[in-house]
């Protein structure tokens, strides 16, 4: 498996994501976000990709993301959030 491109899991990259970027996502893949999280969630994690690489100004961050295969798109985001932050939510 290869090291995350992001320090953020996916759910706290989730949870940054703002409205103007949630309408960017509807027009790039044709579903609200918070709908594909439940209905196809490896669209879901390309969304999610697709923001990251758009805040990096990456040229074109939909083909970017589309590219990538199931296991990059899998591993993209850091499985455990960063040390130090808020554990309330673990088990």
């Amino acid at each position: 498996m290869s090291e995350p491109q992001s320090t953020s899991t996916a759910l706290e990259f989730y949870e940054s994501v703002t409205g103007e970027e949630r309408g960017l996502v509807n027009r790039a893949f044709g579903n609200p976000l918070a709908h594909m999280a439940k209905a196809d969630p490896e669209t879901w994690v390309e969304a999610l990709v697709f923001l990251d690489l758009h805040r990096q100004r990456e040229p074109d961050p939909k083909a970017r993301a589309s590219a990538l295969t199931v296991g990059e798109l899998q591993s993209w985001f850091a499985e455990k959030p960063a040390e130090g932050g808020d554990a309330a939510g673990e088990a």
